[in-house]
């Protein structure tokens, strides 16, 4: 058997517990309210953006991290949105005062947050963003894919949160929106091309692991096949009956258990290597049983919760983003110049530039 870090899931056979919890259980324990279930993330930011035009008067600009991909811009791109980007120190939290400076600069009607690899980044200005949604009725999406189980953590400050599931799962699809208001939005089924694809490839992956094929070359291409025909899509698909059937049986606490045996190996073999730091005390979690979940927190645990994050946070005044991944800043500074940028090839050459530097 073959083992390798990194890369896309391969399709393994999952088998069903009765005492599980899955990922349904825990996002709708924490956040309750009206939400739908799409092929992907980017798919759950554009439904927020499809339900926010509904208001004829909001404003069509939005503030979005200067740190993040192109399938996060790419939904206010096609809609016409103005596009400013806030900045981030050195160890990815925000520069509070200059996101104070660019929002009254800008005024936007929209602003999209997200945190990092698991901790919450964005803590020192929950409250901040709270009293502009109350004071100038300001629409916040929040983005939970790169901190799926920080979700029951945190004070809520936005209005719309989604995430990508199949990030964190072996699924061939999966996304999610949630907010206090009713998620109208049409999709169009299943995408079955694009999800038989995937599945293809990640037969095809766990086969070579499994030593069942000597190599993943057609493993590989069939992914990157079927990442770029997700990438051309241009209209909302349902999470497939694939995924949800799979993700219905997942055990996220064995999720979680293993990610945190991956943290631990990566801090007790990184820790003395030069110029690296982290939040010693934010990095794992452990999940035991279903009440370890928080799904009821009371106002003042997480009160209380937000408190310990902020005494635990790393405070830096460097706006410096050296260490950040260059690819994703050519993105951020290219729409930056081009602010009133509304084509999609843009952002397709932005991206095609990316694979070939690769």
């Amino acid at each position: 058997m073959r083992m390798e870090i990194g890369s896309f899931y391969e399709m393994e056979e999952v088998k069903a517990d009765a005492d599980k919890v899955s990922i349904f259980d825990y996002i709708g324990g924490v956040l309750s309210g009206k939400g739908c279930y799409l092929s992907s993330g980017r798919e759950a930011i554009e439904a927020a953006i499809m339900c926010i035009e509904k208001n004829a008067n909001i404003k069509k600009s939005c503030i979005l991290p200067l740190y993040t991909c192109d399938t996060v811009v790419i939904p206010f791109v096609e809609h016409g949105f103005d596009i400013w980007f806030y900045d981030i120190d050195e160890t990815l939290n925000v520069d509070t005062e200059k996101l104070s400076q660019l929002y009254n600069k800008v005024k936007p009607g929209v602003m999209l947050l997200h945190t990092y690899y698991g901790c919450d980044n964005i803590v020192s200005v929950r409250e901040m963003i709270n009293d502009l949604r109350k004071r100038d009725g300001l629409v916040v999406i929040e983005d939970f894919t790169q901190s799926l189980f920080l979700m029951d953590r945190v004070i809520p400050v936005a209005n719309y949160y989604v995430g990508s599931l199949r990030k964190w799962f072996p699924v061939p699809d999966g996304g999610f929106i949630l907010s206090d208001s009713k998620i109208e939005v049409a999709t169009s089924g299943e995408n079955s091309e694009y999800v038989d694809m995937k599945n293809e490839a990640q037969c095809l992956k766990y086969r070579y692991l499994q030593g069942l094929v000597p190599d993943k070359e057609r493993a590989l291409a069939l992914n990157r096949k079927s990442e770029d025909y997700l990438y051309e899509m241009d209209c909302l698909y349902d999470m497939s009956k694939t995924a949800a059937e799979k993700l219905s049986i997942i055990d996220i606490r064995v999720i979680v258990s293993r990610r945190n045996e991956n943290a631990a190996y990566l801090i007790n073999n990184i820790s003395n290597l030069n110029n690296l730091r982290y939040k010693k005390n934010s990095v794992l979690r452990q999940f035991n049983s279903k009440r370890d979940f928080n799904f009821s927190n009371s106002k003042n645990n997480i009160l209380q919760n937000y408190n310990n994050i902020s005494n635990n946070s790393i405070n830096s005044s460097s706006s410096s983003l050296n260490s950040l991944n260059k690819k994703k800043l050519r993105l951020s500074n290219y729409l930056s110049q081009n602010n009133s940028i509304n084509k999609r090839k843009s952002l397709q050459k932005i991206r095609s530039e990316e694979h070939t530097s690769e």
